[in-house]
């Protein structure tokens, strides 16, 4: 997980101390701050990996999230010329993953639950004309 996953995780778990709720973490590797942890895998197919989460989560007696907080993403430096696995990695890391929270919202999210995407702010600053993401 990535500095800001790991910070609004810690954040969360800090806040919400002993009311009962858990956070959970999607992700390619485990995180010490979530209370559950559902490992990706980058080798498979972003589908496949939906499905398998999806399962998992279904495996629990009432699935229902207050709150999906989505935080993946980054970028690749060097741009398009880049090549089109770096195309490919910006799209899974980015793309796949909002896709992924919105579609877990649509099935698991409490009908007074919050949904966040975030983004990058140099985006809209600046822009990001060296990298992709």
């Amino acid at each position: 997980s990535g500095a800001l996953g790991r910070t609004v995780l810690r954040t969360l778990k800090q806040r919400l101390g002993s009311t009962g709720c858990e956070t959970t973490s999607i992700d390619f590797s485990n995180s010490n701050c979530a209370d559950i942890n559902l490992l990706l895998d980058g080798k498979q197919a972003w589908g496949l990996q939906m499905k398998g989460i999806q399962e998992t989560i279904d495996m629990e007696p009432s699935p229902q999230f207050d709150a999906i907080i989505h935080v993946a993403g980054g970028f690749i430096p060097g741009g398009l010329g880049s090549g089109v696995e770096h195309v490919e990695k910006s799209l899974s890391t980015n793309l796949f993953s909002a896709f992924t929270a919105a579609e877990l919202a649509s099935k698991y999210l409490a009908e007074s639950g919050l949904l966040t995407l975030t983004g990058a702010q140099g985006a809209f600053d600046q822009g990001c004309s060296f990298a992709i993401g």
